[in-house]
């Protein structure tokens, strides 16, 4: 259901039409992360959460690659839920002075282009984590571990970020949830490395020739490159995502979706109940809550990305 709000003065002067606002219920959360990447809960946990807080659909986005996918697209089924295969991209245009966030869906991740793709965006993480390992080894921040039993503790994995180290802490019984903090602050350094960011029109070329659909992830503060990202190959937008509430842009990135007839995505992306940092905080002391069914698309959205109804 979509209602019109109009703003007409009792004289008249004044009429504004231009606010389109969504109300339908959010059937699908289309941007949620797991353990295969940086997630605190596994696909099968996803799912169920997906279920629990009354969504139809789920769709998983780990960051750069799609070790995870099979098993929500099994667990899914298994729950009755709607989904539809993803993977976030990280990417970078210089020529339009911006970084990000790439949402691929319903790709072939076999690809040939795209298995090279994914492989060298895993090298890529994993090489900076295993230095940044060392380093906290060396340096004494890190004891009773070894990089063997990182890979060993999290079977299946091929993009390794921080997040599998802590995991294994926990399982060691080295750390707890609300060790996380200063283990991150102390974790993350920069490291020098021979892998490039892949550029924006790189990574939606390889989405496409895989057959999938490229969609801009939380474009705050860069919705005036969607013009020039669509000459790349661009298809849709997030429409729903935290942070375009925080920027006041989920109205704008309606009404370019609209505009040039973009599919339109959106989702918890980590925060909130889907997310899991409410594990490493008390309880209601949560300052990633959300509001219940808060992000997302509608069914007619999600069903448009499904069943590539657009051109």
């Amino acid at each position: 259901m979509i209602f019109l709000v109009d703003f007409s003065s009792k004289c008249g002067i004044m009429i504004n039409k231009r606010k389109v606002i969504e109300l339908e219920k959010k059937f699908a959360n289309l941007h949620v992360h797991s353990t295969h990447s940086d997630g605190a809960f596994s696909p099968k946990e996803l799912v169920r959460l997906a279920k629990e807080e009354g969504y139809g659909a789920v769709a998983m986005t780990d960051h750069d690659t799609a070790t995870g996918c099979d098993e929500l697209k099994e667990e899914a089924a298994a729950a009755g839920l709607m989904s539809v295969m993803g993977v976030e991209f990280s990417c970078t245009a210089p020529e339009l002075n911006a970084n990000f966030h790439m949402v691929g869906f319903d790709f072939d991740p076999n690809e040939p282009t795209m298995k090279d793709f994914l492989r060298y965006l895993s090298e890529k993480e994993t090489y900076i984590t295993k230095l940044q390992f060392d380093s906290a080894m060396e340096r004494g921040t890190l004891t009773h571990i070894t990089w063997d039993e990182v890979v060993e503790a999290n079977p299946g994995l091929t993009w390794f970020c921080n997040e599998p180290v802590f995991r294994t802490l926990i399982a060691k019984g080295l750390k707890t949830m609300l060790d996380y903090p200063e283990f991150f602050k102390d974790f993350r350094r920069p490291f020098p490395t021979p892998y490039q960011t892949p550029t924006a029109k790189e990574t939606i070329a390889n989405i496409r020739r895989a057959g999938g659909v490229p969609i801009l992830a939380h474009g705050q503060h860069v919705l005036d490159r969607v013009p020039a990202l669509m000459s790349y190959g661009l298809m849709g937008l997030e429409v729903s995502h935290h942070m375009l509430s925080e920027s006041n842009e989920t109205e704008s990135a309606n009404e370019i979706a609209a505009q040039y007839g973009l599919y339109r995505s959106g989702g918890s992306d980590h925060h909130g109940i889907m997310g899991g940092q409410q594990l490493r905080y008390p309880k209601g002391q949560n300052p990633f809550e959300t509001k219940f069914l808060e992000y997302g698309v509608s069914e007619t959205y999600f069903m448009e990305i499904y069943h590539r109804t657009r051109g």
